[in-house]
């Protein structure tokens, strides 16, 4: 018998309805503090099965109180045993179990002719067969690291009981805090954890992490002597931001020769990691052009460059995968390419709303049809789930709700394995909640979620349980009925995070801290309460204003209280941090970074004035017409981190975002009061950063002229790179319009397709505009239009974000090693002007 690679019904016989085999008496476990039975694990066992037979010794004894013996099969039989795993004594009972079918997760539980069997796959199965049995016939429960529910049992009896099962998800894993130890991780059947030794189970080896061209090509090894290597983008080969030519031949060699490099060192690996950069820049090389148009997708030439290496790989590494990610321009998968079997593919949905299902969201529609499209090509594919906030980890997320439904439509498309991106660490809302329920859908996605819900609130709050579940109610609620969209990242200002709403949660906190039962409980409330006072944090920031020669904050009274407070608790708590390397303790640190006022300039002319704020990166923090009153660049706002160092006009001293250059502190002096100043900053990478904005006399212009010079005694790269972020009103309404240096025009509406959240058009070679390209809103009869030098500008971006009705017009110049002395320079000129006669 071959098992389907589904969740097989479990089977509790009844001796009315089933074969003479079967029909047998009750057995009765323990009774009175005693039993007849002992456990035995055979003597050729594995770590795991071993483990096993323990950890049912153990939790035995902690639900009767009767400690049952451990023995091995290497004596006679009894007349009534527990047979923890694959014995001789289990083998004597000729029961025909078939192990193949089992794989190394099935479980196996059934009571025969007096005995009980958990046994199943020796690497995990058996274990996996203990903790099932625990779980489902005595109702224990670990629900988080900490905290579980054993229930105490004096007369344990089992009826007969035939049971077989294989997990739907062949790998399970999260990056929960609580998946991270590795009795939570065997217990709650999570099976790649890196701390999970062979007496766990094991874990799944892998060879890197993800993003990995870059790693096996570096570009300052590379490049020099071989740009073939990298992507033909606009005409010119280029390492920046970018991907591999995945046509050329000497590529696909050096990546097998890497690969098996990799895994000589290492054979026991299960997958290496042969995936794009996180970035666009995908070759157009006639070669890797060809396979594009042909499969409609990035994900074609990709492919096929992994399959060459996933064949060259198979008969020295039969056990090994290549994985890659099906990411961003990936996603979408080839219209005929399939992944061989030995390439395992991660769809990567970053761009999902994940407040509402999948299946049902208008903005998931075209990741429907990818899912669909994957599942055609192959079953050979797992999905990275993105579980949590990652702007803000302390956030409250309503994405509970739709786990389940979504897994339950990754089963329908041959998804086979797991991986949830969390936050690893603790503080998250409701995070050991999250990893909980994660973990119960990955090894059953039909299992009874709420009962979950409601066994784990019963659990961590007692009778504060009923106030925290109407708190989750409130959030999940709003979203549903406002048909509100949260991604991965949303920002504390977001609908669903009124201060009407964090009214309604605070009353809710507020009475499960009045009824819990313990201070342990109530501490568990406050610790959950974290999210709450950090959207209050957030929306109570001191929001900066320009007066007079300054920029000033506007503080609110008892903000420092609240603040102190919220580190307090989180410190008693362990949280390690509150988003991506930011620790709690930011919210103080930056309420007295906040009360700082800094200078500011002003230039004027008849058309526009502009504030420059020169101690937060040289930021021009507004632009305004003054005809219409019309701000043309996004103000900051105190929903980001980095705050009041956002928004406006910055510029970075490497290709990368936010490198130097950004929020340094600025010398500032005014060469021609009131139009023209100049500003200069020593980066911590050694350059200095020296800019000049010379507002016209007569024209709505601003000019700037940029350079970055090499005034230390050894060489450093540098790139010089504008970042600006506009507005025009409706984003939807404003067009870019522009002739490329190879004399094509183009016009391009600010839209995106449904789905897609945010846009992002680089443009190199001659595909770059000819020195001019322009964003315009003719309903609200303003344009932005950018002038400059195409020897100094390498590559143009234009990125757009609707949601913050935002777009960007970026610049970058070459990326050059600076000897002493040298410099590199970018001249560029805005114009805002008024369509409107």
């Amino acid at each position: 018998m071959r098992l389907p690679r589904i969740d097989i019904v479990v089977i509790a016989l009844c001796a009315c309805c089933v074969p003479f085999a079967y029909a047998q008496e009750s057995l009765v476990l323990t009774e009175n503090g005693a039993s007849d039975f002992r456990i035995v694990v055979g003597e050729t066992a594995s770590p795991s099965e071993h483990y096993a037979a323990n950890e049912l010794q153990r939790f035995l004894r902690e639900i009767s109180g009767v400690e049952l013996p451990v023995a091995s099969d290497g004596g006679a039989m009894t007349q009534h045993e527990i047979l923890v795993g694959r014995s001789k004594h289990l083998d004597s009972l000729n029961l025909a179990i078939d192990w193949p079918a089992l794989g190394t997760e099935g479980v196996l539980i059934r009571t025969h002719d007096g005995h009980l069997v958990l046994a199943g796959g020796s690497k995990r199965g058996t274990l996996y067969a203990v903790y099932t049995f625990l779980q489902e016939q005595l109702g224990c429960r670990w629900f988080t690291p900490q905290v579980s529910r054993i229930p105490k049992q004096d007369r344990i009896v089992l009826p007969p009981l035939n049971v077989m099962r294989r997990p739907i998800f062949e790998y399970r894993a999260e990056t929960w805090s609580s998946a991270a130890d590795p009795d939570w991780a065997a217990r709650n059947y999570i099976n790649t954890c890196s701390a999970c030794d062979a007496e766990h189970g094991g874990s799944f080896k892998a060879i890197g992490g993800g993003h990995s061209f870059h790693a096996m090509f570096p570009p300052e090894k590379y490049f020099k002597d071989h740009p073939e290597y990298y992507p033909l983008i606009g005409g010119i080969r280029t390492a920046q931001k970018s991907q591999l030519c995945f046509t050329n031949p000497d590529v696909v060699k050096a990546a097998t020769e890497w690969v098996l490099g990799q895994l000589r060192g290492k054979p026991e690996t299960d997958f290496i990691w042969v995936a794009q950069m996180d970035c666009r820049g995908w070759c157009e090389c006639p070669g890797c052009d060809a396979i594009f148009k042909r499969e409609g997708s990035e994900s074609g030439p990709l492919l096929e460059f992994v399959n060459q290496i996933a064949d060259a790989i198979k008969s020295e590494f039969p056990n090994t995968k290549i994985a890659t990610y099906a990411y961003g321009d990936t996603r979408k998968p080839p219209k005929t390419v399939k992944p061989r079997s030995n390439v395992e593919v991660m769809v990567c949905p970053i761009e999902l709303c994940y407040s509402h299902p999948v299946a049902t969201c208008e903005l998931n529609r075209t990741f429907v049809d990818d899912l669909a499209g994957w599942a055609k090509l192959t079953d050979n594919y797992y999905l990275f789930d993105y579980t949590a906030n990652f702007d803000h980890y302390v956030m409250p997320q309503p994405n509970l709700r739709v786990l389940q439904p979504n897994y339950q439509l990754y089963v329908k498309n041959n998804v086979r394995g797991i991986f949830a991106l969390g936050n690893p660490g603790r503080g998250t809302e409701l995070a050991e909640l999250r990893a909980y329920l994660l973990a119960r859908l990955m090894w059953n996605p039909d299992v009874d979620i709420q009962k979950d819900i409601d066994e784990y609130m019963e659990a961590l709050y007692g009778k504060a349980a009923a106030p925290i579940k109407q708190y989750f109610a409130l959030m999940h609620d709003k979203v549903e009925k406002d048909n509100i969209h949260c991604g991965i990242s949303v920002s504390p200002m977001a609908p669903h995070l009124s201060m009407e709403i964090i009214d309604k949660a605070k009353v809710f906190f507020d009475e499960a801290e009045r009824v819990a039962e313990t201070e342990e409980i109530r501490e568990r409330v406050r610790c959950a309460r974290l999210p709450i006072q950090h959207i209050e944090l957030e929306w109570l920031k001191p929001r900066y204003r320009i007066v007079g020669d300054t920029y000033t904050p506007e503080v609110s009274p008892n903000l420092m209280d609240l603040a102190k407070q919220f580190v307090e608790v989180a410190d008693r708590n362990d949280v390690p941090v509150i988003s991506e390397g930011v620790k709690p303790s930011w919210h103080v640190e930056r309420l007295t970074l906040w009360s700082k006022v800094y200078p500011a300039v002003h230039l004027e002319n008849d058309t526009l004035r502009l504030e420059v704020v020169p101690g937060l990166g040289g930021r021009i923090v507004s632009i305004v017409h003054k005809p219409t009153k019309h701000e043309f660049l996004l103000q900051a706002q105190a929903d980001g981190r980095e705050y009041p160092k956002s928004a406006g006009y910055e510029e970075y001293s490497e290709r990368g975002w936010r490198s130097h250059g950004w929020e340094q502190e600025y010398e500032c002096t005014q060469v021609k009061p009131g139009k023209t100043v100049r500003m200069s900053a020593l980066l911590p990478n050694g350059l200095t950063m020296e800019r000049t904005l010379e507002l016209s006399d007569t024209e709505p212009a601003l000019t700037i002229h940029s350079r970055l010079v090499n005034n230390s005694d050894k060489p450093i790269s540098g790139c010089l790179r504008t970042h600006p972020m506009f507005q025009l009103g409706e984003l939807e309404k404003v067009v870019a319009t522009y002739t490329d240096i190879a004399g094509k025009e183009h016009t391009m509406p600010l839209t995106l397709p449904v789905g897609q959240v945010r846009g992002q058009f680089y443009s190199r070679g001659d595909e770059r505009p000819n020195g001019k390209w322009a964003c315009t809103n003719e309903g609200l009869g303003l344009s932005v239009e950018q002038t400059f030098d195409t020897a100094q500008a390498e590559e143009c971006l234009l990125d757009y974000l609707p949601a913050k009705q935002r777009f960007n017009l970026e610049l970058a110049s070459t990326e050059k090693e600076l000897a002493k002395g040298e410099a590199l320079s970018l001249d560029h000129t805005y114009r805002f002007i008024s369509t409107k006669k």
